[in-house]
């Protein structure tokens, strides 16, 4: 304490210790390394098909639009048919449930290869052709097929329509004595 028995010295001491303990923390935050989309959408993307409990691989986190999963099992592909609609960035994601491994591929998009055991690969582009591609399966999955839609943004809207009709309409609550 000999050192802080002049007010200069004390002040300084005082000075030096309050812009340390303001500054380390925002440039902390400031280092985190967030990264910022350059489009924000109001709600993260959803896959669709079977539940994925796992994490979204790295290519499919951010600039897409909608998030695929296909499953491959021993005995087939789960879902049978998958849509997106056109200009869609997708997330194609395919899941291997079988110990064996699989092999698969899509027509007239580069998409297909092989996975060993179970485990995820991730693809990602751009939905630009309409129409039904096949994606097919080679080995223990026992030569299943599955579609691949991809719709035109009228057709896709009017689909969507239809859905959330049927699910309104399912969902209201029923009343076991009159209307």
């Amino acid at each position: 304490m000999v050192y802080l028995n002049t007010p200069r010295r004390f002040m300084k001491t005082f000075l030096l210790i309050f812009s340390l303990l303001f500054a380390l923390p925002v440039n902390a935050q400031n280092t985190q390394g967030r990264y910022e989309p350059k489009f924000k959408s109001s709600l993260p993307p959803q896959p669709t098909g079977p539940d994925y409990g796992g994490k979204l691989p790295s290519e499919c986190r951010y600039y897409t639009d909608s998030v695929v999963v296909l499953e491959f099992g021993q005995w087939g592909m789960f879902p049978t048919s998958l849509f997106v609609k056109e200009g869609d960035r997708v997330c194609f994601i395919a899941r291997s449930i079988s110990p064996y491994g699989v092999t698969f591929r899509m027509e007239n998009y580069p998409i297909g290869g092989s996975i060993k055991g179970e485990g995820d690969r991730g693809f990602t582009f751009v939905a630009r052709k309409i129409g039904r591609h096949k994606v097919s399966c080679i080995g223990t999955c026992n030569a299943s097929q599955a579609e691949f839609v991809v719709l035109s943004k009228a057709e896709y809207k009017k689909m969507e329509e239809e859905a959330n009709k049927l699910r309104s309409l399912d969902s209201r609550p029923r009343h076991l004595i009159g209307p």
